[in-house]
């Protein structure tokens, strides 16, 4: 189940990104799908979970899912970023 998250999250974000932005550059529909893995980085389980451990580990066990790294702020920083 997590892997069709993962599938999902990069989905939506090619496809919003391939329209917003009038593009299909590798390079920036590549950066689109990396960036699409960061809302679940609150998961230990998630493979951004998986590669920033600390980092996911810390914040699974004082938040629960789809509270801080789903929000608008966390969307504008990784946007931002």
């Amino acid at each position: 189940p997590k892997l069709m998250m993962a599938k999902t999250h990069i989905l939506l974000s090619l496809t919003v990104t391939s329209f917003a932005l009038e593009t299909t550059h590798p390079l920036t529909l590549g950066l689109a799908a990396l960036a699409s893995q960061l809302p679940d980085v609150d998961m230990s389980s998630s493979l951004a979970g998986r590669f920033f451990l600390p980092l996911s580990r810390w914040l699974e066990r004082r938040f629960p899912h789809h509270t801080v790294t789903h929000s608008v702020l966390a969307t504008v920083v990784t946007a931002l970023l």
